[in-house]
């Protein structure tokens, strides 16, 4: 009798979702009617008219037109779709989250991060037990409602619980864990817990770091028209990671910690569109793979928080980068995450190792060569700034948390005034002598060498990691 209440409550639960869903959509399509912006019903993609006639709709195109009027309007739509289908879903969260709850009841979602015109607007789901299934109820009808997913049309992802622990009803359970005070004043729950030996320390470290390795050959692989230069900076990112692994570790010649090993790890995780499906059904389908494994973090992280054990928060915390493998644009890392959210967006100054800004130097780092195919664009070299920007963040950071001076140079500076730059880039003129100058390049910078750049980047984090390696931190 139980159960079939509990079957009646979620099938009210699903149609009084389905009913404000459908309604949502029908205003919704009247906010896109007043923008020019109307489905085809051929391919049943939705499509802008513009002066110069008829563009497909992604964030991308929007983007490519330059045009900070439209961007601010199609800005607007973003924050209502999204705004407005994660708002039915938290109206209904209940009927879906069937198991039980007490004491993990708390479920927020918040926007982290820039929420910049043209940046992306990327969403936190935390909860204990619910985060997977929000997500995949928000990826699931928008899907349905635009043939694409967020991240295509609105550069927007829904992410779950990441490495932060949602708030416990008893606040005796609260003062296990880490905590901040957000910019919000907010308290954030943090992993790891607090209390844990030297050696757990090192160990998770370790695990966290060789995501670095893996993520190196998910780039390199992603990216087919890699050059032998790019290949050898692939090797030495793969290299100077290793030596922090081993380091960690305490195995300088553990033959078990090569790049071999984390490739053999890379190729059973990767993904490959073998049935050559249509690019936003695969887009789809990398969405459902990141829910599965969402979802397998979830149930790790409620048999940890019943049954708190070493062994259950390695698992846990592996299976959250796990899950970040299938996500959309997401960091890997622990510390690439407290890094960036906490001290470059401000959210909060998370307590942070040094080896927490060893991981987000590197895959800042990897980061730029997310779009290699692009490489020697100008604008391809403008949109990595942030990354590069981050990357002499965490060098400074890093010097700083371990006591050595270290004067801010001219190349962090530089990357700042880089994240400034405009959308219309016809308007701005630069000047590549200053690049020049920067980097110390004997050569004029043109769209063709700026690898010369990237390689000068790359010294200044083998040098920090030497720096790293050779002392006690």
């Amino acid at each position: 009798m139980n159960s079939q209440r509990m079957n009646q409550n979620v099938n009210q639960s699903l149609q009084i979702f389905i009913d404000q869903y459908n309604n949502f959509c029908e205003r919704f399509k009247a906010e896109l009617k007043k923008k020019n912006i109307e489905k085809n019903q051929q391919d049943d993609f939705y499509y802008l008219q513009t002066e110069t006639g008829l563009i497909k709709y992604t964030w991308v195109n929007i983007k490519n037109t330059h045009n900070i009027e439209l961007l601010k309007k199609i800005n607007e739509l973003r924050r209502i779709f999204v705004d407005g289908l994660i708002k039915i879903i938290e109206e209904t969260k209940q009927g879906f989250c069937t198991r039980k709850r007490d004491p993990y009841s708390y479920c927020s979602v918040e926007a982290l991060g820039s929420t910049a015109l043209t940046s992306n607007y990327d969403v936190n789901i935390s909860s204990f037990i619910a985060a997977s299934d929000i997500v995949n109820l928000f990826n699931s009808y928008f899907f349905l409602f635009w043939n694409d997913t967020s991240g295509e049309i609105f550069d927007t992802n829904l992410y779950g619980n990441s490495f932060f622990i949602a708030t416990f009803q008893d606040e005796s359970l609260n003062s296990k864990y880490n905590s901040v005070q957000s910019s919000s004043e907010k308290t954030v729950y943090y992993l790891p817990p607090t209390g844990i030996t030297l050696e757990f320390q090192k160990q998770f470290l370790a695990m966290q770091t060789r995501w670095l390795v893996i993520k190196s050959f998910l780039y390199q692989n992603d990216n087919r028209n890699t050059s032998n230069q790019t290949s050898k900076i692939y090797d030495n990112i793969r290299r100077v990671a290793i030596k922090v692994i081993k380091k960690l570790s305490g195995r300088q010649n553990n033959s078990q910690n090569n790049s071999q090993k984390f490739l053999v790890e890379y190729q059973t995780m990767k993904m490959t569109n073998n049935s050559q499906l249509p690019p936003n059904q695969y887009r789809n389908r990398v969405n459902l793979k990141y829910y599965e494994c969402l979802k397998k973090s979830d149930e790790l992280r409620t048999i940890y928080l019943q049954s708190p054990d070493l062994a259950g928060l390695l698992q846990l915390i592996d299976s959250i980068s796990f899950s970040n493998f299938y996500g959309n644009e997401t960091y890997f890392c622990i510390g690439t995450i407290y890094h960036v959210l906490g001290y470059v967006q401000n959210l909060a100054q998370f307590f942070m190792y040094p080896e927490y800004f060893i991981q987000s130097m590197i895959e800042n780092f990897l980061d730029i060569f997310r779009d290699l195919e692009h490489f020697g664009e100008i604008p391809a070299f403008f949109k990595s700034s942030k990354y590069i920007f981050r990357v002499y963040d965490a060098i400074e950071r890093y010097y700083a948390l371990v006591g050595v001076q270290y004067k801010t140079n001219k190349k962090i500076l530089f990357a700042n005034m880089l994240t400034k730059y405009k959308i219309n880039k016809n308007s701005v003129s630069f000047n590549y002598n200053l690049i020049r100058n920067i980097y110390q390049s004997q050569n004029s910078i043109s769209n063709d060498n700026f690898l010369i750049i990237y390689q000068q980047i790359f010294a200044d984090i083998e040098k920090t990691i030497q720096h790293y390696l050779e002392n006690p931190t």
